[in-house]
């Protein structure tokens, strides 16, 4: 059954599941399918290195701490 809900906007590029739910960048993609349980590794750390947000993995704004 997929969910009926309005994604935000800042979250519409993401890529949607078999449920509907958007997947969040920091999911690890194993076969082509997301696993909510496991962090991707590369993509924590580029976060981390380029000021990016875990959830959509857009650039902070400079004036984030």
């Amino acid at each position: 059954m997929k969910q009926q809900f309005d994604i935000p906007k800042e979250l519409s590029h993401l890529r949607i599941d078999d449920r509907g739910y958007p997947i969040p960048y920091f999911v690890r993609v194993i076969d082509g399918k997301p696993n909510f349980r496991f962090l991707d590794i590369e993509k924590q750390e580029y976060c981390v290195e380029h000021n990016r947000c875990n959830v959509c993995g857009k650039k902070l704004p400079s004036d984030y701490s």
